[in-house]
């Protein structure tokens, strides 16, 4: 961490060089190849190395020597094989350890954080679960317990229920007259027939 201060106040004070970095990301993955730009001006040195530097000064990778250099927009790759915090620093080839840029921190780490939208969501609506509170008091003070019910049944399934008892009741009132009405007719015929029989044998006599 000393190192980085001292690299921040280095930048803050001086603004010989031009080398800066593009699409160089904050945070990647330990044994991932990481892409990026060094851009350099015109006036920039020709001659010098970019390295991978750990945050105690150790030189952990060197990427990329450069000798007689003349673009302005240098793509370069990498791949971090320990995690911990880096810089990219540009050195001077002549061991003078004369420093023209650095790129900002770079946390190499072995899992990237998670966002709140890979978070796996809830298969059932939220309209479908009841949940009760209940506070109990013990010794030790409240305690609050959450319980979730099941979901309850639908309104049309509640009321078809309902039509389809109070249809049976109607359907045996029906019946019970239909019934009555048939084995009154026939109980009034037989009445009928048996006094017609009788009315005859008594004129006969």
């Amino acid at each position: 961490m000393m190192r980085f201060s001292t690299l921040f106040f280095l930048s803050l004070g001086s603004a010989a060089a031009g080398f800066t970095f593009t699409g160089l990301p904050g945070t990647v993955l330990i044994d991932t190849d990481v892409s990026a730009t060094l851009l350099r001006e015109t006036t920039d040195s020709t001659e010098f190395s970019l390295e991978l530097t750990a945050e105690d000064g150790i030189v952990f990778q060197v990427i990329q020597v450069f000798q007689g250099e003349e673009a302005t927009s240098i793509p370069f790759n990498f791949t971090p094989t320990v995690a911990g915090l880096y810089n990219l620093e540009l050195i001077t080839n002549d061991n003078s350890t004369e420093i023209f840029g650095f790129s900002p921190i770079v946390n190499v780490t072995t899992a990237l954080p998670l966002s709140s939208s890979s978070l796996p969501s809830s298969s059932l609506p939220s309209s479908s679960l009841t949940t009760s509170i209940a506070t109990f008091s013990s010794s030790a003070g409240p305690s609050t317990v959450t319980v979730t019910s099941p979901p309850s049944p639908s309104n049309s399934t509640t009321q078809s229920a309902s039509n389809s008892a109070a249809r049976m009741p109607q359907k045996l009132d029906i019946g019970a007259i239909v019934g009555g009405a048939v084995g009154g007719s026939i109980v009034l015929i037989a009445g009928l027939v048996f006094i017609v029989l009788c009315h005859r044998r008594r004129r006969r006599k």
